[in-house]
């Protein structure tokens, strides 16, 4: 095995490990996140979204979508929305007008399922081992069922370079939203797990010191004008 092979089996591995790990802990709730009906839980999830993200978020779209908490001794701790019905979130949060018709048209002929609305407290997201449990929970949700592609976007900038590493994501759309950066990606559904595992590798060379040259990656970096079905 050449020591390239050895370098990209490095995220593979550490994945595998800290998933299985994670997943036998028992003061985590559960081996997988399920959508919660419960009105209580969705007022809970509105509201402290709202408070970590600065955004606002409707009650009417949290109950048309799958809402996925994450619980910590019965604690609503984080969670998600997956969602397949139009208007798409994403586009309307993080696109202008003058630009939203555009995109939803570029969009027309694929079938389309977006992450939304993540978001992890604070005291668990400065937990390296819980952070990154619930960054599986939540991509290997989004990685489950058919459809073309996964759209989730963000306006805060450390999340566009988390956004950013993997060589398959697809920046669909960038723009000023209230005075904000906006980003907007789009990836294959069975790309969003190898995603993750680039962020983890990325993370990992920075934290050696990038030890490991920028151009070791798994693909060449897509573009917009690789979109397929």
């Amino acid at each position: 095995m050449t020591k390239l092979s050895l370098l990209l089996l490095v995220p593979l591995c550490i994945t595998k490990v800290i998933y299985n790990y994670l997943i036998e802990w028992d003061s985590f709730e559960g081996k997988k996140v399920k959508p919660t009906k419960s009105h209580k839980e969705l007022e809970f999830f509105k509201y402290e979204y709202e408070k970590h993200s600065g955004l606002k978020l409707s009650i009417n779209y949290l109950t048309s979508c799958d809402v996925y908490v994450f619980k910590r001794k019965n604690k609503i701790v984080g969670g998600f929305c997956i969602n397949t019905n139009h208007p798409l979130r994403t586009l309307e949060v993080f696109s202008r007008e003058s630009n939203y018709y555009t995109l939803i048209t570029m969009l027309s002929e694929f079938s389309i399922k977006e992450v939304t609305c993540f978001w992890i407290c604070s005291e668990y997201r400065r937990k390296w081992f819980s952070n990154i449990y619930y960054w599986h929970l939540m991509t290997f949700e989004a990685a489950r069922n058919n459809c073309d592609y996964v759209i989730y976007g963000t306006n805060i900038e450390g999340l566009a370079r988390i956004y950013d590493v993997p060589s398959k994501a697809i920046l669909l759309h960038s723009d000023i939203v209230s005075n904000k950066n906006t980003y907007i990606y789009l990836a294959k559904p069975k790309n969003i797990v190898l995603g993750l595992q680039q962020q983890m590798f990325s993370r990992l060379n920075r934290i050696m010191g990038n030890r490991f040259p920028k151009s070791i990656s798994l693909f060449q970096k897509s573009s917009i004008n690789g979109l397929s079905k």
